[in-house]
């Protein structure tokens, strides 16, 4: 692919060789490489493919292959703007196919060989097998995935400067120096020899680093993880070429009154802080202490909500107004793509150390919880959005782990925790427990489940639930709730004695920490739960994507949740298998607790 690149280091004279050996064939070439490299310094063979009879040839000597790389070589980045011109295919004892798919007639044998029961090997192959769909040349089958497998490797311990890019890989693992001059070269004109060779070895490299890299994950048990990150593959490629709908329409009918929002919390701000510049912390904190006498030590919204006074909860309204108002309708309709006028975002498989998705390129996981902005990503016309979420899984999760009684027997019940918590805390009949009461009870099972100590948990209360505890409070609170969840203490207790650096999910995935530096007990909780949280949605998307093609589009997830656009017709049909298939991905994970997914039908995403 065209930012993985291979491209040795070679003086004068080994080119000149090089040049004279590939005189041999416009078509077949034999290239011999550097013999400092440990995996090629054999001589590797490739074949270029120009013409329609050389490509059934050689495709149909491919297809009985148990696994082969595949990569390609793209004008660009963009799936709906860019063309792929090179496909190249590396087999053991073969010569690599590299196929210049701008001058065979058609691509057929090339799609039979896709579509094979042969092990398909990428680097970074969400980038291929989004290029290769658009394509015409969508890919079946099992799936490895080099750069996937070495980020399950390295289980969330990112040290600085390594990465999962296939030169990095290429030598860590191989001991191969690898530049990538040919990366930025021009893919659209006559091809040098260079480009060919480089082309080749994207491919023919995958062979003995998926090898290596199965042995690693085979001997770490992580088999089952690698099996449903390679799985989720098909599933993320879906759903960033599928994109999300934003109505721009919808977003220009209140976009004015939101900027009059603006101006007026500005204006309201000012009032008390004088003709200055609000987004500059330099000349705010001078003026906040002069004006407030409270020293603050930066002027970050928790900050400010943290001080509770009445000038610094002005400011705050001001920055949340103004960065509501930006980012989602000044700078998200900038993010539309101009051929399919849809969001196309990109979802990192493991873009968080604990395993779960992390999303780019805009961050649509992070919209806001308002009906404005989430009124605006809407169904297009003669579709509904089909929204689905998992009901408190991480609190599930937690009883899971822990096997804590209490949590266990209220779930089996159908009771809801946070009702039970209320009940408990304030000494009420759970009928009696009012909203406000049900909300602090939020607050203290999704903060305290993770061990949040007093501070922490006022801090957490306030910020997310707008709901202020004194330091007596907060610590009465805490010791109540682990009264009446014994098991999550004792859970908490056993992994603070432990003190181990490594974590495992439910189904097996691992996080490693640093052992130079001191870790929190909060992260040593939290990634078990989140992990696996991860785990059940991947396989959600695994066993959901077969089941709607052809009905639905996958169009949005968040860390529990799943959004599909399917047409108005069959949407009732398409919630009940969302609601099953995410059910039924729950359950591999958990025995003990039962999992409940809530399902809505909407024109918007704020249907929910």
């Amino acid at each position: 692919m065209i930012f993985n690149t291979i491209d040795k280091i070679r003086t004068q004279e080994s080119v000149k060789i090089e040049r004279e050996v590939a005189k041999v064939s416009e078509e077949q070439q034999t290239l011999e490489l550097p013999s400092h490299d440990p995996l090629l310094q054999s001589i590797v063979e490739y074949i270029l493919i120009k013409d329609q009879e050389t490509l059934e040839v050689e495709c149909d000597k491919r297809l009985s292959a148990e696994a082969f790389g595949v990569d390609v070589e793209t004008t660009g980045l963009d799936p709906y703007l860019d063309k792929t011109r090179l496909i190249q295919i590396a087999v053991q004892n073969l010569p690599v196919m590299v196929v210049d798919v701008w001058a065979v007639q058609t691509l057929e044998p090339l799609k039979k060989l896709l579509h094979g029961p042969a092990l398909k090997i990428f680097q970074n192959g969400k980038f291929d097998l989004k290029m290769l769909h658009t394509g015409g040349l969508p890919v079946t089958g099992p799936l490895f995935d080099t750069m996937l497998a070495s980020q399950m490797i390295q289980g969330g311990l990112r040290r600085k400067g390594e990465r999962s890019n296939l030169k990095d890989l290429a030598k860590k693992y191989l001991n191969i120096e690898l530049s990538k001059n040919q990366q930025v070269s021009d893919w659209t004109g006559e091809l040098s020899e260079e480009q060919i060779a480089y082309a080749c070895k994207d491919a023919y490299i995958l062979l003995e680093l998926r090898d290596i890299l199965r042995e690693e994950l085979v001997k770490r048990e992580l088999g089952s993880t690698a099996r449903l990150e390679f799985d989720c593959l098909y599933a993320v490629v879906e759903l960033e070429l599928n994109g999300f709908f934003l109505d721009i329409r919808k977003q220009a009918n209140i976009k004015e009154s939101l900027r009059a929002e603006v101006i007026h919390a500005k204006e309201a701000a000012m009032k008390e802080l004088g003709d200055i510049n609000l987004n500059s912390p330099k000349q705010l904190l001078p003026v906040l202490h002069d004006k407030t006498k409270i020293h603050i030590p930066n002027t970050r919204k928790e900050t400010l909500k943290a001080a509770n006074h009445p000038i610094f909860n002005k400011l705050v309204d001001f920055k949340e107004k103004n960065k509501f108002f930006k980012d989602n309708f000044e700078r998200l309709p900038k993010k539309i793509h101009p051929v399919t006028g849809r969001i196309h975002a990109e979802y990192v498989q493991m873009g968080a150390e604990t395993g779960r998705f992390t999303c780019k390129k805009p961050n649509l996981q992070q919209i806001p919880r308002k009906n404005e902005i989430r009124d605006c990503f809407r169904a297009e016309t003669g579709n509904r959005l089909v929204i689905a979420d998992y009901s408190q899984i991480e609190l599930r999760i937690a009883a899971e782990i822990s096997k804590d009684p209490v949590m266990i027997e209220a779930y089996v019940a159908g009771k809801d925790l946070h009702t039970l918590t209320a009940s408990f805390i304030s000494g009420k009949p759970e009928e009696h427990v009012t909203k406000k009461e049900r909300q602090l009870a939020k607050a203290l099972n999704f903060g305290l489940i993770y061990g949040a100590g007093a501070d922490t948990l006022r801090n957490y209360a306030k910020s997310s639930y707008g709901i202020d505890l004194s330091e007596k409070e907060a610590k009465e609170f805490r010791r109540k709730f682990f009264r009446l969840y014994e098991g999550i203490k004792h859970w908490h207790n056993k992994v603070n004695s432990q003190n181990k650096y490594i974590t495992y999910t439910l189904g097996g995935r691992y996080r490693k920490f640093y052992r130079s530096e001191s870790f929190r007990l909060t992260d040593r909780l939290n990634s078990p739960d989140q992990g696996t949280g991860a785990d059940i949605l991947k396989k959600a998307l695994v066993l959901l994507q077969p089941k709607i093609k052809g009905l639905a589009k996958l169009v949005h997830i968040v860390h529990d949740e799943i959004i599909l656009e399917c047409p108005e017709t069959i949407a009732e049909e398409g919630a009940i298998i969302l609601k099953e298939t995410m059910e039924e991905a729950g359950m591999e994970f958990l025995s003990l607790v039962p999992v409940v997914v809530e399902v809505s039908i909407g024109d918007s995403w704020a249907a929910k």
